[in-house]
């Protein structure tokens, strides 16, 4: 079956993942960003929408909940099948666009290193 399956997240084990990254970065005095990747684009067309968008907006409030930051780069049509290994996962050239355009949306946050 060529389908893809149905994005499942556990909320609750993310949520104890980024209170442990919170507690070291409070330590190290180090502002923390969250990010999802984009999604090659018969991904984007495959999953509900409105699936995907609640799937984003919970981790945007998630990352809020424990003051971190949270960027969502969009496929858009920025990044073509041929930067994609897989339906979800970016080639090293995907990898190093998708790069370029998170430190962008980094500075525009105001978040510097």
């Amino acid at each position: 079956n060529s389908r893809i399956k149905p994005l499942h997240v556990d909320f609750d084990a993310l949520k104890l993942t980024l209170a442990k990254i919170v507690r070291i970065a409070a330590l190290q005095r180090t502002k923390i960003v969250f990010f999802t990747p984009p999604l090659r684009g018969i991904a984007e067309q495959e999953f509900h929408s409105d699936e995907l968008d609640h799937i984003w907006e919970s981790f945007s409030h998630l990352a809020a909940g424990f003051s971190a930051h949270y960027i969502r780069i969009r496929n858009s049509g920025k990044y073509p099948d041929s930067l994609f290994a897989d339906y979800a996962h970016l080639n090293a050239c995907g990898a190093k666009k998708m790069t370029e355009e998170l430190a962008d949306r980094i500075v525009e946050i105001g978040v510097s290193p």
